[in-house]
């Protein structure tokens, strides 16, 4: 459980108004908890993080492809911002309530009925969750469990990472972790994506999706 600093305008009901959040500590973190709700984010968040950090990567259209990749949304048609065929499966659930009701109270109040995974300026929409099959589907379910039984994919569980190692200013080659009293050196050879908790970088199981990597002691 991790808590945030103070909010100036939000968690009005919490003492101090501050924000309780959790964080998962399985296989898939925070992804295995409750119901996941699937919203990227405001298009000018990530476009304002591109002028924090000078990088563009970081903007909407810079994320896009990525979201894109992953993503296997229910909703036909849509290919300039959504993705088809992809490992996470995205959609409404079978008994929504009175979600459309809610919408078109929206529309009468002026609020358009518009994409929440979409770019958007405001208006009111059906959340979408990762649900395949009818079933609840986690990051795990979604992206390593298919995977784990390759030779190349290696899980090392109850290991805490110290920090993540760097060459040549930016570019990440592996983690130094320890696990069970050792400290091991974890690097990756080729290219590689990193799977992490983004509120508390040092307490997740290592659950790298590298192609070739190599375990060194300290």
């Amino acid at each position: 459980m991790h808590r945030t600093v103070a909010q100036r305008f939000g968690s009005l009901n919490s003492a101090g108004q501050l924000s309780s959040w959790s964080t998962g500590l399985g296989l898939g973190r925070t992804g295995t908890l409750n119901l996941m709700i699937h919203l990227r984010g405001h298009r000018r968040d990530f476009d304002n993080w591109a002028r924090l950090t000078g990088d563009p990567s970081w903007s909407w259209e810079g994320v896009l492809p990525y979201f894109k990749n992953y993503e296997d949304y229910e909703i036909p048609g849509d290919n300039v911002n959504h993705g088809y065929g992809g490992d996470l499966r995205v959609e409404a659930p079978d008994w929504i309530g009175r979600a459309r009701d809610f919408v078109e109270a929206g529309r009468e109040m002026g609020y358009p009925n518009v994409d929440l995974n979409a770019p958007f300026a405001e208006g009111f929409d059906i959340i979408r969750y990762p649900i395949k099959r009818g079933v609840r589907q986690s990051p795990y379910k979604a992206f390593l469990e298919p995977i784990r039984t390759r030779s190349s994919v290696r899980i090392v569980k109850y290991a805490h990472v110290n920090k993540i190692l760097f060459r040549n200013g930016n570019i990440a080659y592996g983690v130094e972790y320890d696990r069970h009293g050792r400290t091991f050196v974890a690097e990756a050879r080729r290219s590689n994506s990193e799977r992490r908790n983004c509120f508390h970088t040092q307490n997740f199981d290592v659950e790298w999706r590298w192609s070739e990597i190599t375990f060194a002691r300290i």
